[in-house]
């Protein structure tokens, strides 16, 4: 049963990729990725670049896995998302191989049937949660690092293991990638264990090997590394919310709860229950407890909360963050059906998550249906990109132009915030350099340097410059309210 689980979802999955195989990278993640991808194979080198310009928000894991599709495959937007479907499997996998060692833990003497109901639970919610089916086909670094933590926490008494998943956090998504070692520091403070120099050197080895990428940056750009990854994406994502990714604080419970529904009523008395226990038993007697086995499950059902607060604090709300700490929250549910000393309860519970997974996972994978026709931006890229000509000059249109004012003013901007013109997909897609202007007299003043101009309708007939610029020129692409020249 359970084998034919892991084989229906991961066909599912696939078969979900096959009907979005024809839509275009999204804006923005994705094509940027995607981006970076190309110009990490152009440039031979893992310091990525995006349209030419020095690119430092993150680690290049990402998309240097991007990049070796593109190289040997092609650059496919199925086989590149096929990376996403892989990884997000081995999700699932490392999901349910927590919850088989805590299920163990909690109840050795369980009947076969209770093991297989109580281990699949956490792994059907999973996959059938729509976050995790979203970013299941979808280049990101975020299912990356919920891989990273949860491989780290499992395999935590395996020093190599432990380093490849922290490294493999550190190098998809910077700092966020040395979060478990949270817990073991708090394993350690609980347990009293002594600090010995074999302890001291794989703290220094779990340090360094992961931060061998700010090395390199900080080698080859100097205090610049530091500012534009660091000060400029780092720390102002919790200062203030960059690139108007606004939220209050209710911000990811409240995404939680439209998403997962009544679901989570279920993570609620799975976290009260376990809670009352740990109360309980501290009070009774807590040397007792602290034990490797003890400890391995409060790590697991503690996972999520120091993250979430931090989520919470943090300015920039941004909602697949969720995808980072939901596997944790699905793993809590072992301790509900553990706790239920009723057979009856714990078939209705399997077969409740059972039915939920069976209507949602097939609905969003096998029978996904896909309207989709790709924005007339696009379509005008693919256009350009048939022609000789290697550089595109792009008047960015007036609602972009009024989002840059707003976040300049605002200091909501970062160093990169005004690299893609309102469309990182654009860049990809055309195939040549762009440079983006955010300013129509430095548009109208440059513009006899370039053989290929692009601008709004909008903006052509409502300026005069403008207008000059592109009248009495042969006009190669035409869609919707874009259009480009060659003169």
């Amino acid at each position: 049963m359970i084998f034919v689980t892991f084989l229906f979802t991961l066909i599912g999955l696939i078969v979900r990729n096959i009907h979005l195989s024809r839509i275009l990278f999204y804006d923005w993640d994705e094509a940027m990725y995607a981006q970076i991808a190309k110009e990490i194979i152009k440039n031979k080198s893992l310091f990525t670049t995006f349209n030419g310009q020095i690119w430092l928000d993150k680690p290049p894991l990402a998309h240097a896995l991007v990049a070796f599709v593109f190289t040997t495959i092609g650059q496919s937007e199925f086989w590149a998302r096929m990376i996403m479907v892989i990884i997000s499997f081995l999700l699932l996998i490392l999901t349910y191989q927590a919850t088989k060692k805590i299920f163990l833990i909690l109840k050795p003497k369980a009947t076969k049937q209770e093991f297989i109901m109580g281990t699949l639970i956490p792994t059907l919610l999973l996959a059938a949660s729509p976050i995790f089916i979203e970013r299941s086909a979808l280049i990101n670094s975020d299912t990356l690092i919920a891989v990273a933590w949860i491989g780290y926490l499992l395999y935590s008494n395996t020093f190599w293991a432990k380093l490849f998943f922290l490294t493999l956090g550190v190098w998809s998504k910077s700092v966020m990638g040395f979060y478990p070692m949270l817990f073991d520091a708090g394993a350690w403070i609980l347990q009293k264990k002594k600090i010995t120099i074999s302890k001291i050197k794989k703290f220094f080895l779990f340090i360094s090997i992961p931060s061998l990428w700010y090395v390199a940056g900080i080698i080859k750009y100097g205090n610049a590394f530091i500012y534009h990854h660091f000060l400029s994406q780092v720390l102002k994502r919790i200062t203030v919310p960059i690139e108007l990714h606004f939220g209050d604080k209710f911000y990811y419970i409240s995404f939680l709860w439209e998403k997962m529904g009544f679901m989570n009523i279920l993570f609620i008395i799975s976290y009260l229950l376990y809670f009352l226990y740990l109360i309980r038993v501290l009070v009774k007697d807590h040397r007792a407890f602290f034990t490797k086995k003890n400890l391995f499950v409060l790590t697991f059902m503690l996972a999520p909360f120091p993250f979430f607060a931090f989520l919470t604090i943090m300015k920039t709300k941004i909602y697949w963050y969720v995808i980072m700490f939901f596997p944790f929250m699905c793993i809590s549910l072992v301790y509900l059906y553990t706790s239920l000393k009723n057979r009856l309860l714990q078939k209705i519970l399997f077969i409740g998550i059972v039915v939920y997974f069976v209507f949602s996972f097939i609905q969003q994978t096998y029978l996904a249906k896909v309207n989709y026709s790709p924005p007339d931006r696009l379509k005008l890229a693919q256009c350009i990109a048939n022609t000789q000509y290697d550089r595109v000059a792009f008047l960015v249109n007036e609602e972009e132009r009024k989002v840059r004012n707003v976040l300049e003013a605002a200091h909501y901007d970062t160093t990169s915030s005004f690299y893609y013109g309102g469309s990182p997909a654009f860049v990809f897609y055309v195939k040549k350099k762009v440079d983006y202007f955010y300013s129509i007299d430095e548009f109208v003043k440059k513009s006899s340097a370039y053989s290929i101009l692009v601008a709004s309708k909008s903006d052509v007939d409502a300026n005069m410059l403008v207008k000059s610029v592109f009248s009495k020129k042969h006009i190669i692409c035409e869609y919707g309210d874009w259009l480009s020249i060659i003169q």
